[in-house]
This record gives C-alpha cells, sequence and structure tokens, in this order.
C-alpha cells in the first residue's frame, strides 16, 4: 500500500514460471520478493551464462564475487 501512495511504480510477472527470467529483465525490478526456488533459478542461469564465457571473464565474474564477499564480511558493505 505504501508503494502505491508513494507513487512507485509496480510490475507483474507474466504468470509463466518459465519465462521469469525474461520479465525481471523487462522490469528490472528494485525490490523482488522471491522464495528459494525462484532464486536457484535465477543462480542457476547465471552461472549456467558464465561457464560460456571466456576464462578471462570467468576469472573476473570470480574476483567480484570475492571481492563482495571480503567487504561484507569485513565491514557489512555491499
Amino acid at each position: 500500500m505504501f508503494s502505491l501512495i508513494k507513487g512507485f511504480t509496480q510490475g507483474y510477472y507474466s504468470g509463466d514460471p518459465l519465462k521469469l527470467l525474461e520479465d525481471i529483465q523487462l522490469l528490472k525490478p528494485t525490490i523482488f520478493c522471491s522464495v528459494p526456488r525462484i532464486l536457484n533459478r535465477v543462480y542457476g542461469r547465471i552461472m549456467d551464462t558464465m561457464q560460456q564465457k571466456s576464462g578471462f571473464v570467468q576469472w573476473l565474474f570470480n574476483r567480484a564475487i570475492e571481492t563482495k564477499k571480503a567487504n561484507y564480511e569485513k565491514d557489512g558493505t555491499l
């Protein structure tokens, strides 16, 4: 209700779970309420895509993830 009062844009997925990732790309949500099953699907798609990339891109991706994790463990920033 708060989002409606403040004038936030709201979007809803098409209803087809197989097209959820396409809907996410289209809607570009700032807040995404979900359940673990959906998050596992998103994670799987990201990891599958990274497997197809060159070694340098994979290294860069892994470096970025490790840096984010280290910063979070150090001072809680994301």
